[in-house]
């Protein structure tokens, strides 16, 4: 199975897939050593790799259509991280229930996330259909704005580095608002302790005279989800990133072992 290209194409196609009916779903995590086995479990299972028109078929005949998702876990690289989606309907023929099997929870009550950070929301809209979009889970973003009034208090180099980290996230509609609330929070903060001194606006790239950070804060462009990373090269990836990591872990123990016997025979000379 393929991997998506990034972190922000990774959501793009959760979002798209929620959003297109996907809405029944499950997610965890595992050692990259049990990813392939657990992938082919779930295509034994499920029809998790069937077609389009195999997924148009299914949605004629009141079946369901399933989806596994799987992308390195971006905190722990040892790790793999997955989703499992899947629309209402029957089982298909030749595989198993889905909806009986697996405790899976809807989109509509429970949303999908990004380990504690993102997790996706429904928004409605008066006259149009709900849309779907990623934002910051509430405790993550309560973290933020501590973060936000604490750089506000110790000036402008703190709020440059803040708001530099803040600008990489994937600006999907929800999050973007929400980083445009930590600008206004910060704004707030630093007026209160420097009323004479006017607000860095650390979101808005130096040089620009625009007002407002709405019209200088990068939006979520359009992204190729799939290149040409596989699970298995993944995992072929992981196991070479931690073979470099020990071999660089043991000759950093060898060099700090051969200055601790230098500087004992040093200690014990005469």
């Amino acid at each position: 199975m393929k991997i998506p290209t990034s972190k922000a194409a990774c959501l793009s196609h959760l979002l798209m897939l929620v959003s297109t009916g996907y809405r029944h779903w499950i997610r965890g995590e595992m050692h990259y050593s049990k990813a392939a086995g657990f992938a082919k479990k779930m295509a034994e299972l499920y029809p998790i790799d069937a077609t389009s028109d195999m997924r148009s078929w299914a949605k004629q005949t009141g079946r369901y259509s399933a989806f596994l998702v799987m992308f390195q876990h971006d905190k722990d690289p040892t790790k793999v991280m997955y989703w499992l989606l899947a629309t209402n309907g029957g089982a298909p023929k030749g595989y198993l229930d889905i909806h009986t099997r697996e405790k899976l929870s809807d989109a509509n009550i429970d949303a999908p996330a990004w380990r504690d950070q993102y997790e996706l929301v429904r928004i409605e809209r008066k006259g149009k259909k709900p849309t779907w979009t990623w934002a910051m889970r509430h405790d993550y973003f309560l973290r933020l704005e501590a973060s936000a009034k604490q750089a506000a208090d110790a000036g402008r180099d703190a709020l440059n580095t803040l708001f530099g980290m803040l600008r990489r996230m994937p600006m999907f509609s929800g999050i973007r608002g929400q980083v445009i609330q930590l600008d206004a929070t910060a704004k707030t903060t630093w007026i209160k302790q420097r009323k004479s001194t006017s607000y860095p606006s650390p979101l808005r790239p130096e040089g620009s005279t625009t007002d407002g950070p709405a019209s200088y804060l990068p939006v979520m462009p359009k992204i190729k989800v799939w290149g040409d990373l596989t699970l298995n090269g993944l995992i072929a990836k992981i196991i070479e990133d931690e073979k470099r990591k020990n071999e660089a872990g043991v000759a950093e123990a060898d060099s700090i072992a051969k200055a601790s016997r230098l500087e004992l025979e040093s200690n014990t000379s005469f």
